[in-house]
């Protein structure tokens, strides 16, 4: 599908922030590690939580929805291992399966999983864990096959900060026996998020200073009713596209405000004003907006997830910018386009340069979710109409976008 913005006028209202995809999607795998009726609140309908509940209901596992946002999975024994559905080759979060399964039956075939192509992303920090608490693993034709007659707990240092390799372990891990550490671990706020849902179901996990995660194996886990953490990267998003003209004045409810001090101190630097008030942060936009230089990396410095976003809205910034991407190799697919939009900008191995541009509507195409979300930003700035080829992707990781964006004053329409 095509997304069709044009640039508008003055953008003002207010937007409700969704539950977080990146713990969303944990979260539902995590399910699977208990026999009883247990409870998700606040998860976004986008479609990659929509993937992963098929993926999940494809096993024969029972779900439902008892109102919107919410998943129930009902009480029931354990049902197939083998994760072999068309949605996994879409999804990179299914791999949350592996442990979640490896957790709770010591057994799972799953198939290569998909999702955004941001350069090299291997899993060799999940399966190196799995394989440290026991598991033997081979892969075949597509298919990883892992499996353990017993896990047992151990100590694991990741090479780097993983927050999927971190999740992953834990779901392995809390039934283990005996105590797994994993060191270097990734503490973002999702991962918290997950441990907090961990702890509910029983599972006896501590946090310790120095990037520690100690977890204690129990025999079982029960059900639960846990609320999803809003999503940080929704909220970002709406606080980035606030700058895009002068006096915009945007107002974002059910955010956590702490989770986002980072992009926050970043868009006060560059000129935006940006109050708290109560459960609400309201954004306003200057005239112009100063230059900066961010690095991006693990919380809490700049989340990954919001580089291209920022990237965008520096093209309206009064002098030379810089973002530097440590994360992902390949989170650069909105360079290309941005320049067909006449910025400015420039890659520099995994450093971006951005100059002021007066940027044009034109046709582009949104390489993957965050990529999507750069171009609208691009588009609220740019003189005519921008046409973003692969609009889908959109969907991936924001909640009924269209309706969002429009209520703040976007002129904004899939074709």
């Amino acid at each position: 599908m095509k997304l069709i913005v044009s640039r508008g006028d003055v953008l003002e209202g207010e937007v409700v922030i969704s539950g977080s995809k990146n713990s969303s999607l944990p979260s539902l795998a995590a399910l699977l590690l208990t026999n009883d009726e247990i409870t998700l609140k606040n998860v976004p309908r986008i479609s990659d939580t929509e993937a992963m509940i098929k993926i999940i209901k494809d096993l024969g596992y029972k779900i439902e929805n008892p109102e919107p946002n919410t998943v129930t999975l009902k009480a029931g024994k354990r049902k197939s291992f083998k994760v072999l559905s068309s949605e996994v080759g879409k999804l990179r979060g299914s791999y949350y399966l592996m442990g979640a399964l490896l957790g709770s039956i010591n057994n799972v075939i799953i198939k290569t999983p998909g999702g955004c192509n941001l350069g090299a992303r291997p899993i060799d920090y999940h399966l190196n864990g799995f394989e440290k608490l026991g598991a033997t693993i081979k892969y075949k034709d597509g298919i990883y096959h892992i499996n353990a007659k017993k896990l047992k707990g151990t100590d694991i240092t990741l090479p780097q900060e993983s927050v999927g390799a971190t999740i992953n372990i834990m779901l392995a891990a809390v039934k283990a026996k005996g105590t797994t550490n994993i060191y270097n671990a990734s503490l973002e706020p999702e991962v918290l998020d997950v441990i907090a849902l961990l702890k509910k179901m029983g599972a006896i996990i501590k946090v310790h200073k120095e990037k520690q995660i100690e977890i204690i194996g129990v025999k079982k886990l029960s059900g639960t009713e846990h609320e999803v953490i809003p999503d940080r990267m929704e909220a970002g998003s709406y606080l980035i596209l606030a700058g895009t003209k002068p006096g915009n004045n945007i107002t974002i409810r059910n955010a956590n405000y702490q989770h986002l001090i980072t992009i926050i101190t970043v868009l006060r630097n560059i000129g935006l004003k940006i109050k708290r008030q109560n459960e609400k942060i309201i954004v306003t936009s200057p005239e112009k907006l100063g230059r900066t230089n961010v690095k991006v990396g693990p919380y809490p410095f700049l989340p990954t997830d919001l580089q291209q976003n920022l990237t965008a809205l520096l093209l309206r910034s009064s002098g030379e910018s810089s973002i530097e991407e440590t994360i992902f190799e390949n989170r650069f697919s909105h360079i290309p386009e941005l320049i067909k939009m006449k910025a400015q900008i420039e890659q520099m191995g995994r450093m971006v340069i951005i100059n002021n541009s007066t940027l044009v509507g034109t046709e582009v195409r949104a390489h993957d979710l965050r990529c999507a979300m750069s171009l609208v930003v691009a588009a609220c700035m740019a003189e005519g109409e921008t046409i973003i080829e692969n609009g889908e992707v959109l969907l991936r990781g924001y909640e009924d976008p269209i309706r969002k964006l429009n209520q703040i004053g976007v002129r904004i329409r899939f074709e």
